[in-house]
């Protein structure tokens, strides 16, 4: 692995059973090291600067951030950390926007047994590891201020998608922003391909797990 050394890891994750069970899993084998471990994004960039770890394991959503708005940064200053990112859920806009904000790795919660061994093993080779992603390397949406993502989403269409994740109906959008109710399903409809998502519910997972509907104060409720 590390020439010959256990390879050196941090995991942050907010639900502290799976935290502890990914540490379990792999530090019981000898061939990884805990140096540190957190639950919210504003503990990570001091966590990661202070141990100097092999690998950053950071799930996307922890608390009401997105974990994916750090690695820009991490990338940065640390350029010798492989950051590999997990998430619950299993679609190519977690990939694409995991790939656009720079990560080396991506695994989903239900692979974490045999995926994370795999993806630590590729990053520390120096390779890039996501999955069955059937070669899909497009940018995708992550929200304003943060780099490291290529938009996706034209202005209307992250107003609607904000919208729909707020619960609110396709009526009501179009009534909110002056526009027809045949636009507001033409925009919900471009946002999903252009993510790569096939349902309204599928959409609304991944904007709340990447943090898409932050800085949306303005919004009515």
């Amino acid at each position: 692995m590390a020439e010959g050394r256990a390879v050196r890891l941090v995991v942050v994750d907010d639900h502290s059973l799976f935290r502890r069970g990914v540490i379990d899993l792999l530090c019981s084998s000898g061939e990884y090291e805990l140096v540190g471990e957190a639950e919210s994004v504003s503990e990570i960039a001091e966590l990661v600067h202070r141990t100097r770890p092999d690998v950053a394991l950071i799930d996307i959503r922890l608390g009401q951030d997105s974990g994916l708005a750090v690695v820009p940064a991490l990338r940065k200053t640390c350029p010798e950390v492989r950051i590999i990112i997990v998430t619950m859920y299993d679609a190519p806009a977690f990939r694409r926007s995991a790939r656009a904000a720079g990560a080396h790795g991506f695994v989903t919660k239900r692979d974490a047994d045999t995926g994370l061994p795999l993806a630590i093993r590729a990053v520390m080779a120096g390779r890039d590891y996501f999955g069955d992603d059937r070669g899909d390397r497009g940018g995708a949406y992550l929200p304003p201020g943060r780099s490291g993502g290529v938009p996706a989403l034209a202005d209307r269409e992250l107003e609607v998608v904000r919208y729909i994740v707020r619960g609110h109906t396709n009526r009501s959008i179009a009534a909110r922003l002056g526009i027809s109710i045949k636009s507001v399903e033409s925009y919900r409809a471009r946002s999903m391909q252009k993510l790569g998502l096939s349902t309204r519910v599928d959409l609304v997972r991944y904007a709340l797990e990447v943090g898409l509907i932050g800085g949306d104060e303005q919004l009515d409720e």
